[in-house]
């Protein structure tokens, strides 16, 4: 009876062997695992080791489905809302970059749609730039403006002061100061116009 036993529980403590070797053993490449982490780390807000980690699957294995994930994944972390350090610019270029180099993945209309945006919000930014700097040219010129009305009105109440009762030379001298005022608004008028072109 011994031997039976002993067969038996031979075959039962073999039977969960036969039973793994029959399923299907999957096998994690090493960039499929930095990437799982890298994935991690964006989601837990360590975007920065994370941008790490894509940049280095995206180097190291180029031709590989890792790197095609980490290259989207590294545009989408340079636009992600909660980044402190989002580059737009940077995901711009990884953008055009992914549907350069993978066209025919199904990501690329995405990547297209956040091209169109990201284009459209350099150009606001470029615009408000430009209008920002006009802004700092027309107080300039509110600036010089006031200070030359000043000097003249100035000039008007000493002329008024020292002047003799005459009217003729009062009015004479009124018509001297205005006409000085009128010059220094024609003159700033000229300037707002150009920095307004």
């Amino acid at each position: 009876m011994k031997p039976f036993v002993f067969m038996a529980l031979a075959v039962a403590a073999a039977f969960p062997l036969f039973n793994c070797a029959s399923s299907t053993i999957k096998m994690v490449s090493y960039n499929s695992r930095m990437l799982e982490d890298a994935d991690s780390l964006f989601y837990s807000g360590n975007f920065e080791e994370a941008g790490k980690l894509y940049d280095k699957i995206c180097t190291t294995s180029p031709k590989t489905e890792e790197a095609k994930t980490a290259l989207f994944q590294s545009a989408y972390l340079n636009i992600y809302y909660k980044n402190p350090n989002a580059n737009w610019s940077e995901a711009l270029r990884e953008f055009k970059s992914f549907v350069s180099l993978y066209p025919n993945d199904p990501r690329t209309g995405e990547a297209f749609s956040w091209m169109r945006i990201l284009t459209v919000i350099k150009s606001f930014d470029a615009q408000f730039r430009s209008s920002s700097d006009q802004v700092e040219r027309l107080k300039f010129f509110k600036k010089e403006a006031i200070q030359s009305q000043k000097y003249v009105l100035d000039s008007m109440a000493g002329i008024i002061r020292n002047c003799n009762d005459s009217r003729e030379s009062v009015r004479d001298s009124l018509i001297k100061a205005n006409a000085k005022l009128e010059d220094v608004i024609i003159d700033l008028e000229k300037k707002c116009q150009q920095v307004g072109k």
